[in-house]
């Protein structure tokens, strides 16, 4: 089979939120997870971590073939009165820092020191882009959401066992 990355992301991300008391909760790529999650909070002084998306490409000659995957996760919080500009303003702010904390884990990891496999090598950090977020929901949320690129090495040669009509050695 081809390699696929997506599970070890989202596993990834997890285990963050899980490394450190400074995150409420972890919520996968999923609204109704989301809404779960946010009706269950019992805190608005801790922000979310929400892995909001995924997306790849392939690129590359025909001997070596990449396939970088941009990933998305936000830090979010819950700002219960809509018009607290103030506390809105702190929590964007806050999040950037958890969230620059965050990127910080990943770029290490990504290094012989950081000892995660699969990421070894990988973290773009010319990638990284943030931008804040305003969500005018309920409970509104605020906070930053933090894209990267990930540079994975994809050969595109069938997998033996995989086709029936023919084989690939």
């Amino acid at each position: 089979m081809q390699k696929a990355f997506f599970k070890k992301v989202d596993d990834y991300l997890a285990a963050l939120e899980a490394a450190t008391d400074e995150i409420a909760g972890y919520v996968g790529p999923s609204e109704g997870e989301l809404h779960l999650k946010l009706s269950n909070l019992t805190s608005a002084d801790k922000p979310l971590l929400v892995f909001f998306g995924y997306q790849g490409k392939l690129e590359g000659g025909p001997q070596r073939t990449r396939g970088p995957r941009t990933v998305s996760f936000a830090i979010l919080y819950v700002v219960p009165d809509p018009n607290d500009y103030a506390t809105q303003r702190q929590r964007i702010n806050d999040a950037e820092s958890i969230g620059l904390e965050i990127i910080a884990r990943i770029n290490y990891d990504s290094t012989p020191e950081g000892a995660v496999d699969w990421l070894y090598n990988t973290f773009v950090k010319d990638s990284v882009q943030f931008e804040k977020v305003e969500y005018k929901a309920p409970m509104g949320l605020f906070g930053q959401e933090f894209f990267f690129d990930l540079d994975v090495k994809n050969p595109l040669k069938p997998t033996e066992g995989f086709w029936k009509d023919k084989s690939f050695c």
